[in-house]
């Protein structure tokens, strides 16, 4: 069997077929004598025509050149963008080739780290629009279905940026402001129902529509104005690597229908995280949010416990359900009065339960004068 989908994420391209060239000859030198590959199913998945035309070829005959494949396929069914699509797809493939690990089942950052550069990918998904408008015909909704399917990815590669350079956001003090291009990506994005097999984004049948739905919500109407805590360091126990150290304090929330959309997964039923706050002198909202998923073992904590420099300074309780639909968002607020506190530590403890995760979202102090919304 092979496998050449990434399955958290049917948008994303996922260059795997140089590496899949690699093992049919390993299979074939090993006496092999029939494979499967295992895709997307009816769902569609970005470039996947053309890479379901040079693995046939490849099951015929591992060793013909794979560059020389993907060329011949944009030759004859993209005349006019053949060659900026084909050179935009061999880098994938050949970043890949780096020897960095690709998962079947991971994010965005994942994505990120393997193959997809944002600087490259955010180039060519800029370009699409003029090669959509000089297309004809077949090849002109090719384009525009590619163009759409691969606004998630632009999505997802803003969400996890939030408000550094690809990014959504621009940062304002200590509040961020979506760019306007932000949603011209959920325009583009819900085009989707124009294209036959692009109802959903991942084998678990996750709606692209409920994506969509919750970027409107968490994102571009944010609950969270303004954040005094916004772009801190905090560290954690156990403890955080960078990237998932500044997801707590980057302004923007996690999706709850998708434990990979912006939450930092904690493994254990306890964890501290401390901020150092030194100088903030400040009152407000103390506000963290959470995902209770308890089907992939992801549970809402029963207590959120504040510590100003040790000593302990208040307590939420939480009572979330114990089997949601879907995953959802809890969110503990509590007014806190930081004014001479160097250190605040957030304990947090949820029912101990055989391989439990916490997931948490975005941590924030909100102060007097701001507001924050009660919609969610």
């Amino acid at each position: 069997m092979g496998l050449y989908q990434q399955f958290d994420d049917y948008l994303t391209p996922f260059p795997i077929l140089k590496i899949a060239q690699q093992r049919l000859q390993l299979f074939k030198q090993h006496g092999a004598s029939g494979i499967f590959f295992n895709g997307s199913g009816y769902s569609y998945s970005s470039f996947d025509e053309m890479r379901t035309f040079v693995l046939s070829a490849l099951l015929i005959n591992p060793e013909l050149p794979v560059d020389e494949l993907i060329k011949s396929y944009f030759n004859q069914e993209y005349p006019v963008s053949k060659k900026w699509l084909y050179d935009y797809y061999t880098e994938l493939e050949n970043n890949a080739q780096s020897g960095k690990r690709l998962g079947l089942y991971a994010g965005i950052r994942e994505s990120e780290k393997g193959f997809l550069y944002p600087e490259k990918f955010i180039k060519f998904y800029d370009e699409m629009g003029d090669f959509v408008s000089e297309a004809k015909g077949k090849e002109r909704k090719k384009l525009h279905e590619l163009q759409t399917a691969l606004s998630f990815t632009r999505m997802e590669l803003a969400r996890d940026h939030s408000f550094d350079a690809y990014g959504y956001a621009k940062r304002n003090g200590k509040d961020i402001q979506p760019l306007p291009q932000a949603r011209k990506w959920v325009t583009q994005l819900k085009e989707h129902q124009a294209f036959a097999g692009m109802g959903y984004y991942n084998e678990s049948a996750y709606e692209i529509d409920y994506y969509i739905k919750e970027w409107e919500q968490y994102i571009l109407a944010s609950d969270i104005k303004k954040s005094l805590f916004l772009g801190m360091h905090p560290s954690a126990t156990p403890k955080l690597n960078k990237n998932d150290s500044k997801k707590l304090t980057d302004g923007t929330h996690g999706l709850p229908g998708d434990y990979h959309c912006g939450w930092v997964i904690i493994p254990g039923e306890e964890c501290t995280i401390n901020l150092p706050v030194k100088g903030l002198n400040a009152s407000g909202t103390f506000y963290i949010s959470f995902l209770n998923l308890p089907r992939h073992r992801i549970y809402a904590p029963q207590q959120v416990q504040l510590l100003k420099d040790g000593v302990a300074y208040k307590t939420i309780d939480l009572k979330p359900e114990d089997s949601p639909e879907k995953g959802e968002m809890m969110k503990a607020t509590v007014p806190a009065d930081l004014n001479g506190t160097e250190q605040l530590s957030i304990k947090i403890s949820c029912l101990k339960k055989p391989g439990a995760q916490m997931g948490i979202d975005e941590i924030a102090f909100i102060p007097l004068k701001a507001e924050i919304s009660e919609a969610l």
